[in-house]
């Protein structure tokens, strides 16, 4: 017999409501806010979970991970680096799947290139002035990645795990994750493009499953929402240097593809078999994939 979901349901439904209402809005009445508004949504989840705890759960924060936790290097680096392992990863199987890979990233400098020419720039300017962007980014990332990372890895995935075991609880934060984007893919084709918006929002569900397995692993191992938070900014920092590796379009490469969800499975699987084989923390209730106590 599970406990009271009512905290659960109103969460869910108030972030995926608010965010639903707020994209409608912009697409039928001011769809050129659309990059403006997009960092602020964001902080959407956050704003569920403090609505929802202080009209229902009424816990202290810290229960859900607003805390330090665990500040670990290795989780730290690993935050940062793994979107370019994903990348990586996913190599081999553009080779299998037939898809061109442009190790020159001669659409990155093309892309560069376009920069300059708009801003009226020197070309070495605007690529030293988008280094520069990508080296910060994370730490400006991380401020709105807490605003999703508190609701999904901190308030939901915590409530879920209380009432199922821990898989079921992984798999529903990530599947409520995804479909709180769709009104993004739907209305504006996100992360992919208009015409390939239903079979996107569909992969889109495999991959947030996927990722949030990773950002839950995190969760779990730290006892905090603030690494997942690192990982999820960078994610949004760096995936996107997949878009200029592989010559496909992005409903099959980056960053939410197929050959992103190949290279992320790839990643999720490797993480977990090394944690499993040497920190012998996968036993029991310690493991990301173990059943609830």
């Amino acid at each position: 017999m599970r406990g009271n979901l009512i905290d659960i349901i109103v969460y869910s439904v108030l972030s995926v409501g608010i965010m639903t209402a707020i994209n409608l809005a912009i697409f039928l009445y001011c769809p050129d806010l659309f990059q403006v508004i997009l960092p602020l949504l964001m902080f959407i989840p956050l704003l569920s979970v403090i609505i929802t705890n202080f009209l229902i759960s009424k816990r202290s924060l810290s229960s859900y991970g607003f805390v330090k936790g665990v500040v670990s290097v290795k989780y730290i680096v690993l935050a940062i680096v793994y979107p370019f392992i994903i990348i990586c990863f996913a190599i081999p199987f553009a080779y299998v799947l037939g898809i061109g890979i442009d190790f020159t990233f001669s659409r990155f400098y093309a892309y560069i290139a376009e920069i300059a020419s708009i801003a009226n720039i020197p070309y070495e300017l605007a690529l030293q002035l988008f280094m520069i962007n990508a080296i910060i980014a994370p730490a400006i990332n991380i401020f709105f990645a807490f605003g999703e990372e508190a609701g999904w890895r901190g308030f939901l995935l915590t409530r879920l795990e209380e009432e199922f075991d821990r898989t079921t609880a992984i798999i529903l934060s990530g599947l409520i994750w995804g479909v709180w984007h769709w009104p993004l893919i739907l209305l504006f084709g996100y992360d992919y493009t208009y015409d390939t918006r239903f079979l996107g929002a569909f992969l889109f569900l495999i991959f947030t499953v996927i990722l949030g397995a990773f950002f839950s692993w995190l969760r779990f191992k730290t006892g905090s929402v603030l690494i997942p938070s690192l990982a999820h900014g960078t994610f949004n920092a760096y995936i996107g240097f997949g878009t200029f590796l592989f010559e496909t379009e992005r409903i099959m490469g980056f960053p939410a593809g197929l050959l992103s969800i190949l290279g992320l499975s790839l990643f999720l699987g490797l993480i977990l078999y090394i944690d499993k084989k040497y920190s012998g923390l996968m036993a029991g209730k310690h493991s990301v994939l173990s059943t609830h106590v």
